[in-house]
């Protein structure tokens, strides 16, 4: 059976209180390469949102990030999962996280706020309305009357 002296240098994971700095995932510490190759701009979003909801959530988010390993982990599969998202839309979930959601959201929470935002913009666009010509809503005005006079119309 093994000392806990033998295992502790095994974890390569560290213990450490507050927040640490973290590093981008395309600008690894060390001399290894990195696999991934990630959009700067979208990273730059992704890093802006734990930004923004670590304000929002305080301790309650931090405390969830904080070894330095796990918080860039983290911020990859965030990077992955909202990949398919707008700027604009992950601001405006992050908004809605601020206004309804009482603790940090998990990602599949942030991910339903961002496919909702983008079934707002989708159901509230309205197409283009052209006016028609008069005569043509007369015309169909005295069909519908046509249709109307021959099964008996309604009786009042």
């Amino acid at each position: 059976m093994k000392q806990i002296a033998d295992i502790i240098p095994l974890n390569k994971f560290s213990t450490q209180s507050g927040t640490p700095v973290a590093r981008a995932p395309h600008a690894p510490e060390s001399s290894e390469p990195c696999v991934k190759h990630f959009d700067s701009e979208k990273w730059e979003v992704i890093e802006l949102m734990f930004l923004k909801l670590s304000a929002i959530y305080g301790n309650a988010w931090r405390n969830l990030y904080k070894n330095s390993d796990f918080l860039t982990f983290a911020k990859e599969e965030w990077f992955d999962a909202l990949s398919e998202f707008s700027e604009n839309t992950i601001h405006r979930a992050i908004s809605i996280c601020a206004e309804h959601n009482k603790f940090p959201p998990s990602l599949h929470e942030f991910m339903t706020h961002c496919k909702s935002t983008n079934r707002e913009k989708s159901f509230f666009q309205a197409e283009p309305y052209e006016k028609g010509s008069p005569e043509l809503a007369t015309n169909a005005l005295s069909r519908i009357k046509t249709i109307l006079n021959r099964s008996g119309g309604a009786t009042c």
